[in-house]
């Protein structure tokens, strides 16, 4: 999309309104993650929304009408206008000497954490059921490195297993065997054998119909201890996604924290993490182990959705949905009356617009719903 404005005037409004500033996560440690971004409106009523991106590195902006609709991103490449928001957006946010943690890392060690308090060896299953691509994955992805600090073995379908430690991966079905639907995950449960008895199931992004193979595979009686799934965090809670149709788009594939959560708590999962695109269930049963064992024992609430949503760090994708604006939703309605039907109606309008250049024969399947 073409600049609304000039870089000059845009440079200048953002200068001139220091005072704009929307921290939304004040309640949190700045080491973990600084979400904030800010609001400068124009003289006409639209609204620019201005966001430090690439941890910390660069900025963003994007248009927006009175109703807050997104219009498109403004082109804000240019080096020097990039240089100066910088500086700017840095000064007005307290981040001048601030640096961002390594993203990969973080990931990759939330995870490991949970797994190494929650599974102790002696009751653990020693399988990873991976399901979506590892082929150009790195070292820290999260399945590799559970499989590798644990001594566990992996198994990898609907996609292919890494080139390296090749005795620790077998190769599962592959992509092109498996339909990505609940029916195709009762289908695969079958063909697993024992390895439909795991540990970790990790659901990885990539996979258009991943939530409803999800549905399938514990329907047709896959067993997990825990559950890493990929998450859609452009729809915040309360809203229910799923993408049901291979011709969506990577931003409309898999499901919100709310679908999932639905999904799985009637198979006994718990909510205990959401990190970067994916969020972690544990299963009752091994909660319920830990405390009669001796072990940390989560005895607590299930985690609440929104406040797991709140502190986490969310990603998006850009520039279909920036997952600053989604924020910008979830934050800045929260105390409406209205606030769940505020976001549904946003969340649709955008969704609609996103798909409107498809052919009507390749109209997409998605259900979005409160």
């Amino acid at each position: 999309m073409r600049a609304w404005l000039s870089l000059e005037t845009l440079c200048a409004l953002a200068l001139a309104d220091l005072g704009a500033a929307r921290t939304y996560h004040t309640y949190l440690d700045l080491s973990r993650r600084p979400g904030l971004r800010r609001t400068v409106a124009r003289p006409d009523g639209t609204l620019l929304k201005l966001a430090l991106v690439d941890n910390c590195t660069g900025v963003k902006a994007v248009a927006m009408d009175m109703d807050e609709t997104l219009i498109g991103e403004v082109d804000v490449s240019d080096a020097d206008t990039q240089a100066r928001l910088l500086t700017t957006e840095l000064e007005v946010h307290g981040l001048t000497t601030w640096h961002f943690p390594d993203e990969d890392t973080h990931l990759s060690q939330a995870f490991e954490s949970l797994f190494s308090k929650l599974l102790p060896a002696s009751r653990s299953r020693q399988r990873l059921l991976q399901v979506g691509d590892l082929r150009d994955s790195n070292e820290e992805d999260p399945a590799r490195l559970l499989v590798q600090r644990h001594g566990l073995q992996g198994m990898v379908a609907a996609g292919s297993r890494p080139s390296e430690s090749p005795e620790t991966w077998r190769q599962g079905p592959p992509r092109s065997a498996i339909d990505l639907s609940l029916e195709g995950g009762t289908e695969l449960a079958q063909q697993l054998g024992e390895w439909a008895q795991v540990d970790v199931l990790r659901m990885d992004q990539g996979l258009p119909g991943s939530c409803m193979l999800l549905r399938g595979l514990l329907i047709g009686g896959l067993s997990a201890r825990m559950i890493l799934s990929f998450t859609n965090s452009q729809f915040p809670p309360p809203l229910r996604y799923v993408g049901l149709a291979e011709e969506l788009p990577e931003s409309l594939q898999g499901c919100s924290l709310s679908y999932l959560q639905d999904i799985l708590k009637r198979e006994g999962f718990r909510l205990q993490l959401l990190s970067g695109p994916y969020a972690a269930f544990l299963h009752e049963d091994l909660l319920t182990e830990s405390a009669g064992a001796g072990g940390i024992g989560i005895s607590a609430p299930e985690i609440d959705e929104f406040e797991c949503y709140r502190s986490s760090r969310i990603w998006g994708f850009e520039p279909d949905f920036p997952i600053d604006v989604v924020r910008d939703w979830f934050f800045g309605i929260a105390s409406s009356p209205a606030a769940s039907q505020e976001v549904l109606s946003r969340s649709f309008g955008n969704v609609s617009q996103l798909v409107s250049h498809l052919p009507m024969e390749r109209k997409p399947g998605y259900l979005l719903y409160l």
